[in-house]
């Protein structure tokens, strides 16, 4: 009843009278949460092996005190390598205070400890990042690689930990980073943020491994990566409260001038290049939104964790819980931030868990006066995303010269009506008789009506082709032999059913 989770507990055995004892006591202690168990030998002379065993079952980490080792040599060593770590904490936290910055302590923390550590976002994007201690070779954390000695991991290594943090049952936990390389994964201020935006710290290496004073180091280090959250969510606020002022204007083709002025005070140029971005996140579980009611805050925090110099604000007009995003775009890369989008969103899909994030995107804007037309873009490419039955799509602006963006504007009930006059009585025909005509008429269509490759896709005879295609036309009333039924057709099979 003492026990509140995460001790070391020390016992001499004398509570001990059978081997039935061991179990009783090792599961209350696993009950309550401890770290490791340490046995003295005084009492019996040796660890009984039943208490062994059940320590392996509940796994509970245990290790022998031998009888020249007394309780208070142990107390004192952790006691003083916490204040070793409390110090080293102390002191980073008033760095913190006096205005220096997580990215700028934690390579000095890191290179210290001979530890290769990064905060991440979900998806996959380096908040803060740091090397192994140059020419310490082998730490606590395991061998050296040379991707880790650059101080970075690859973008390919960072999204593959982002989707490992997502899916994984228990945090923290220990996940593979390729041949050789381990990551310890442990959640920045897990309690605050819906796992889909929160930050996590990857340690390179295995916990088992690692000294008292190295995991109190870690515990200092997910302190510091929380507390740079919190100052950063507090300057978010303010920038929200600019982003609703600026949502209006973008949305309603208010003057350039006004635009200019509002971009200005959010701090992005006015003459840059933009992408616009209308996101949102629906059908989550109602227990992954225990921690985070508001969808829309979610979608936000998500937007701001892929690019964070993001201006974001709440969409209205009918978009319901959807955010408007305004990006500024790197003039030495400009079409690589798309790319970092779509890469970094795909790495959340796990996380949703049956939820659906869909992400209208327009082409690059360059002006104030130009970001007005480019949100019209993302609002169109949003509508196309929401209408696709996929986990997560992102639609470009690029997209929407093409027939799905006609769908997506068509009421879903149209479409339905639409697809049933057409394609319904086949539909009933396959289900009757088991057969395979709108699958044919499908790859008819997709082969450009050519009677070679479509038999050949299908590993058919020619003249069995001749007869599906016939019996189609009987039962739809159409000829597709004509350019207008054809493309009836092919528009109703891309309709919703």
């Amino acid at each position: 009843r003492y026990l509140s989770g995460g001790e070391i507990v020390l016992t001499g055995l004398m509570w001990r009278r059978d081997a039935a004892d061991s179990e009783t006591f090792v599961a209350a202690l696993a009950a309550a949460g401890i770290a490791v168990l340490g046995a003295g030998d005084a009492a019996l002379g040796s660890v009984p092996a039943d208490l062994v065993a059940a320590c392996d079952r509940y796994g509970v980490p245990l290790f022998a005190v031998p009888v020249d080792v007394s309780f208070r040599q142990i107390g004192e060593c952790i006691a003083s390598a916490a204040g070793r770590a409390g110090a080293r904490g102390r002191s980073m936290i008033s760095a913190m205070a006096a205005g220096r910055r997580l990215a700028d302590l934690l390579p000095q923390v890191a290179a210290e400890l001979g530890v290769n550590c990064w905060v991440l976002t979900t998806t996959g994007r380096h908040v803060a990042g740091a090397p192994a201690a140059a020419g310490a070779g082998p730490g606590p954390a395991g061998p050296s690689h040379a991707g880790a000695a650059a101080g970075r991991l690859t973008d390919q290594l960072g999204r593959q930990l982002a989707r490992a943090f997502l899916t994984a049952d228990r945090l923290p936990c220990t996940v593979s980073g390729g041949p050789g390389r381990r990551f310890s994964l442990f959640a920045v201020d897990a309690r605050a943020h819906h796992r889909l935006a929160a930050w996590f710290l990857a340690c390179e290496g295995d916990p088992a491994s690692w000294s008292f004073e190295l995991r109190e180091s870690v515990d200092e280090l997910l302190t510091l990566a929380a507390l740079e959250r919190a100052q950063l969510d507090e300057g978010l606020r303010v920038e929200g409260r600019l982003g609703a002022q600026l949502a209006p204007l973008l949305s309603g083709f208010a003057a350039p001038a006004d635009i200019r002025t509002r971009l200005a005070a959010c701090g992005l140029d006015p003459d840059g290049q933009f992408l616009a971005m209308v996101a949102s996140i629906t059908d989550l579980p109602s227990t992954a939104l225990a921690q985070h009611p508001a969808s829309t805050g979610l979608a936000a925090e998500v937007i701001r964790s892929l690019v964070p110099e993001t201006v974001v604000a709440a969409l209205g007009g009918g978009t319901g819980d959807a955010v408007l995003a305004v990006l500024p775009v790197p003039a030495q890369r400009p079409g690589a931030l798309l790319d970092t989008v779509t890469a970094g969103l795909g790495c959340l899909e796990p996380g949703l868990r049956g939820g659906r994030l869909a992400v209208g995107v327009s082409e690059p804007a360059t002006g104030a006066a130009a970001l007005c037309r480019a949100v019209v873009e993302a609002r169109h490419a949003h509508r196309t995303a929401v209408q696709r039955a996929t986990p997560i799509a992102v639609v470009s602006s690029a997209e929407l010269s093409s027939h799905l963006v006609l769908l997506a504007e068509m009421p879903a009930d149209r479409q339905r009506t639409f697809r049933s006059r057409l394609v319904g009585p086949l539909d009933e025909y396959d289900r009757d008789r088991g057969a395979d005509l709108v699958r044919t008429l499908e790859t008819f269509l997709a082969c450009a009506g050519s009677w070679t490759r479509c038999a050949e896709r299908m590993h058919v005879h020619v003249n069995t082709l001749r007869y599906r295609v016939q019996r189609i036309e009987q039962i739809t009333g159409r000829d597709l032999g004509r350019f207008e039924d054809r493309v009836d057709l092919f528009l109703a099979l891309a309709m919703r059913p």
